[in-house]
Order: C-alpha cells, then structure tokens, then sequence
C-alpha cells in the first residue's frame, strides 16, 4: 500500500515539474499559436495572392489590368 502512494505522489511530482517547465520555456502549443508576424514579404504575398485575378502572364513579361 505505502509503495502505491509514493509511486503516485511520485508521479504527480514528475508531472507538475514537466508542467512547470514547460511554462517556463514557453513552449507553444498546436491550441496556442502564435499569429503570424506582420512582415513585409507576407504583405506582397497578401497583396499578390489580391491582385491574381487581375495578373495575365506572357512569357516573361506580366501584364496587369489597370481598373478605371
């Protein structure tokens, strides 16, 4: 009986200094993520990815539709 108990207090111990750990190190769970960052590579590719429809590629040159 006194081997099962400190077997879970054991347990617990071990678990709440993982716990703990992690905190500290901040590491980032799949439910926590992080938004992305506000870089100037991921606005051009926003504002690619908004102007495609509008982007005609020939070969080498891309022409693009002017909106009046």
């Amino acid at each position: 009986m006194d081997a099962i108990v400190i077997i879970i207090l054991f347990g617990a111990t071990v678990f709440f200094a993982l716990k703990y750990w992690m905190l500290r190190r901040r590491i980032v769970t799949l439910s926590e993520k992080k938004p992305k960052a506000d870089t100037a590579q991921s606005r051009a590719m926003q504002l690619g990815n908004e102007l495609k429809p509008y982007i005609k590629e020939d070969g080498d040159t891309i022409f693009v539709e002017v909106l009046k």
